[in-house]
Parts: structure tokens; sequence; C-alpha cells
């Protein structure tokens, strides 16, 4: 298939079966789904990432799990269109991360009868993936969430089920997991799958937010309630604000790096290493619609930076689902170079910085903060630099 084509095949990592990947998987578990005989399962490392695990005395050899894994077997499209977005409602705004292009989409979505898959955050419990056919049950998939969430074959099962019964489903994931879907789901049922990924410049794992979240309790000494990782606030538009809400009544927000643990995020320390090589780090897209924030400085009138969202429109179900959105909320057609020439993850993966090497085992021998303060010491040496200077001032 030639470059110049609009859709493109990812022909990188190493190895044909996914459990060769080595640090290329993206544990995104269609391998396990794909087994016939039930002999690959996803087993989490020392660093908290799930990987597939294979028992070769029962392994028959069938390719199945190759033909299944989004590094051997996807197709990207290309970008059509770009759009910045806004919703019209204030409760949609509030509680989502940029615009509120999921939250609309999938309200639109289920209103007309379909049911939406995506990451659900419970502080205690972790992430899921949830399958909800209700706007009430919307709302625990607003906001964005900084950590990997893993597809299980339960969910897949889901999927497929929803189809079968003549039920259009809507799946939102990164792009590795929105491939995973479309090679799990048989051909035949296709045509009732919608597909969005996700802008993502890559996830730390369960076992990092389960630790920074014991640290953060045992140090305020009251249950963590709740954990927003992109709150709005005014006054700090277009920046990271974490918000803590304790069980005693306490509300902690946290500007950036303030926070650690999105210090960690912010600084690339604690991300899977298949995020540093990711080959859907493109502007090639693996859903139907795209979604992430519109980082472009030319906003017309009437959009704010930080509270309007990116949405590139990739196929002819990107375009349907699309214009479902004009009731919903303000949408505007932008050129499409100007509006992903900021997103670092719509052009390359980032790069892995050399103190990724000894987060986790920090982090298992010192607990998160405090492997978090010593790997992104920058921020720390910024900042104390900063204090230094307006004390002296």
């Amino acid at each position: 298939m030639s470059k110049s084509q609009k859709e493109l095949t990812v022909q990188r990592g190493r190895g044909t079966m996914a459990v060769d990947k080595g640090i290329y998987c993206t544990g995104c578990g269609a391998c396990e789904r794909a087994c016939p005989v039930g002999c690959i399962e996803m087993a989490v490392d020392s660093e908290g990432f799930s990987f597939p695990r294979i028992d070769k005395t029962t392994c028959i050899d069938c390719g199945k799990c190759e033909k299944a894994c989004p590094l051997n077997n996807n197709t990207l499209q290309r970008s059509k269109n770009a759009y910045c977005y806004t919703a019209k409602t204030s409760s949609i705004l509030s509680t989502s991360a940029s615009g509120g292009a999921f939250s609309s989409i999938a309200r639109a979505f289920v209103s007309d009868g379909g049911a939406v898959i995506a990451v659900s955050d419970d502080v205690q419990k972790g992430s899921s993936f949830e399958l909800v056919s209700t706007g009430e049950e919307l709302s625990s998939f607003a906001g964005s969430k900084y950590y990997q969430c893993d597809l299980k074959s339960s969910d897949f099962v889901k999927i497929e089920s929803a189809l079968k019964q003549g039920v259009c489903v809507l799946f939102c994931g990164t792009p590795c997991q929105v491939l995973a879907v479309k090679n799990a789901v048989p051909k035949r049922l296709q045509h009732g799958l919608y597909l969005i990924d996700i802008i993502c410049q890559g996830v730390p794992s369960r076992t990092s937010i389960d630790a920074y979240r014991r640290e953060v309790e045992k140090r305020k000494g009251s249950k963590l309630l709740q954990h927003v990782f992109r709150a709005k606030v005014k006054g700090e538009e277009g920046h990271y604000v974490s918000r803590l809400s304790f069980a005693d009544g306490d509300r902690c927000d946290q500007v950036g790096g303030d926070n650690l643990f999105t210090r960690a995020f912010m600084y690339q320390v604690s991300l899977r290493e298949s995020c540093y090589q990711c080959p859907f780090a493109r502007q090639e897209r693996a859903g139907d619609l795209t979604l992430g924030d519109y980082w472009s400085e030319s906003l017309e009138e009437g959009y704010v930076r930080g509270s309007t969202s990116l949405i590139l429109e990739n196929t002819k179900k990107g375009a349907e689902l699309l214009g479902q959105l004009g009731s919903l909320g303000r949408i505007q057609k932008v050129p499409l170079e100007a509006a992903t020439a900021d997103n670092i993850p719509l052009h390359h993966p980032v790069s892995r910085p050399f103190a990724r090497s000894f987060f986790y085992p920090l982090m298992r021998k010192i607990g998160f903060m405090r492997a978090s303060k010593l790997c992104c010491w920058r921020y720390s040496l910024k900042h104390a630099v900063r204090r230094c200077v307006g004390s002296r001032g």
C-alpha cells in the first residue's frame, strides 16, 4: 500500500508474536481475546503494566493473536477535517477536561438508542471500561484519566454482545485500544461500531496511581473521595489543575507540577515503555473521530483556551457523529494544519527521559511522591530558584 494513499498500515515492532513485542507491547489485551484455546492471559509486571503471558504447552500456533495485535494489523485514516468545539451546557463544560466534545457526542449517541463504552474512574477501585445506554450514566466518563485502564476480555464480550443485539456501540479509548477493539469485532458487526481515539502522550500504570492515592490519604489522614485530573478553575484556563476532595470536607487544588502525580506525567517519567515509541503518535488516526485539547493560539471569539476541544474527522462514520453536535454546542471548522500543529502526539511520540529508568524502582523503595520529586528534579530546582529570587525582591 502506497504512503500516498489515504489509509496507511503501521509496520513497526519486533518479532511477530504479540508476546515477543517486549517494550513495544501496548497491553491492549487483543491477543488474549483472540486466542481460541485460552493459552494467553494478561499478567501485570513489576511496574504495574499488563503484558500477555502465553502457555506454550497449550498454544496451537494458529496465529490469531498475531492478526489481532494492533502492531501487526491496523489501518489508519488521514484526517479529512478539523473542528474546534465548546459545549453549550454548563454542566458538561464544567466537568470536562476541555470543551466537552466526548460528553456531547456520547449524549447524542445514547439518545439515539446507542450504547457507549469508555473509562470510568473510581479513586478506591480504580478505572474500568463501562458500557452504558442512558444519559444519566454518562457522567462517570467525564474528564481525563491520566493512567492506563486495561481492556479486559469481558469488555470485548460486552461490545460484541451489544452489536449482535442490533445496538450501535460507540467506543472511546487510546489509539492502540481502538485498534484492538476494531480487530476483535467481526467484520459482519462493524457497521454498528463507532470508534473515537483520544490524543494521547502516554499512560502511567495503575500501580503508580494507586501508590500516589494511598500516600495522599496517609498524609491527609482522610479518605480520598475524588481525584479530578483536569479541573476547571477560574484564572487557570489552559493549565492542568488537579483537584483532590476528601471525606473530611477539605478540597485541594494544585496547578500543574505542584501535584506530584501530574508532575511525573508532565515530565513523562512514569509512562509505559511502549509509549516512547508509539507508532500511532501521528496525524493518521485509528478512530472515526479523534478528540483532544485545542491548543492553537488562533481561537475565534467565544472560544476559550483550555475549554475548547479539538475534533478531527477521519471517516464517514466520524462525519455522521459530528452531524449530531450542532444543537449541543458551538462547532467551527478550522484549518487542519494549524489546528494540529501544537499537539505533539499528532506528530511523534514523546521522548524517553533518562529518569524513566529509575522512577518505578524508586517508587517501590521510597514511595511515589519522593520518586516524583527526585526524577523531576528540574521542576523542584526551577521553583526553588523562583522562590529565592522572589524573596530577595
